[in-house]
């Protein structure tokens, strides 16, 4: 019976050490990812009354997420517990300030957008790094990887879901600040969560779980 089987696996991974107090989190902080496109694209336009404004500050925040693998290198050398909570408090109070702006002005808001993109913290890729370390000497390195590439597609589909609802009963700045909270609390959850020396992945000592591993898995993802 493979679908047992599979159930099991996943279960057998969730119950290694540490593995749910920083997995929970992790998905909460790139939850955020998929409540943003659409809670900043309507928070811009209820702002300028612009899809073209609104279109621009989205593709200005993406184009910003280019910037990953400078924020992957700086993991590596500082550790995720150093970089991954300073990027996300940033990244959530650029978007907290986009959702409370009063300005009619679009360039203002295409560049506020777009400067809050270049502090989204890497969430995918630590995480990732996190899984090498949690399931040393076991059989469950592949199950895990599965875990987290079907969990966080799942995130990706979801999260634009929930932003419309949100977006729908109350507006499209609370959706923006939702995702500012998720991001915030996924992010320092997630660090608290890993064991300590663990979250140090990336120190200049290139400990396992940082260095070359957070590079390897950088392209499958925020």
């Amino acid at each position: 019976m493979p679908g047992t089987t599979r159930a099991g696996s996943y279960r057998d991974v969730l119950l290694l050490p540490h593995a749910l107090r920083t997995f929970v989190p992790a998905l909460v902080g790139r939850l955020s990812y998929g409540l943003l496109p659409l809670s900043a694209l309507f928070t811009v336009h209820q702002s300028t009354n612009s899809f073209a404004t609104a279109g621009a500050a989205v593709a200005a925040f993406g184009l910003a997420s280019l910037s990953m693998p400078l924020k992957a290198r700086l993991v590596d050398r500082f550790s995720q517990r150093r970089v991954l909570p300073p990027l996300a408090l940033l990244c959530a109070l650029g978007l907290a300030l986009t959702a409370s702006a009063r300005t009619t002005n679009a360039t203002l808001l295409v560049l506020l957008v777009g400067i809050t993109g270049l502090f989204a913290p890497p969430l995918g890729p630590p995480m990732r790094a996190t899984w090498r370390l949690l399931t040393e000497g076991s059989d469950l390195k592949q199950r895990a990887y599965a875990l987290d590439a079907i969990c966080e597609e799942s995130l990706y589909l979801g999260g634009p879901l929930i932003a419309g609802l949100l977006i729908s009963f109350w507006s499209a700045p609370v959706a923006l600040n939702c995702a500012a909270v998720l991001m915030v609390g996924g992010t320092l959850g997630g660090i608290a969560g890993r064991q300590p020396g663990r979250a140090r992945s990336g120190d200049g000592r290139r400990r396992p779980g940082g260095g070359p591993a957070l590079r390897r898995h950088l392209p499958h993802g925020r």
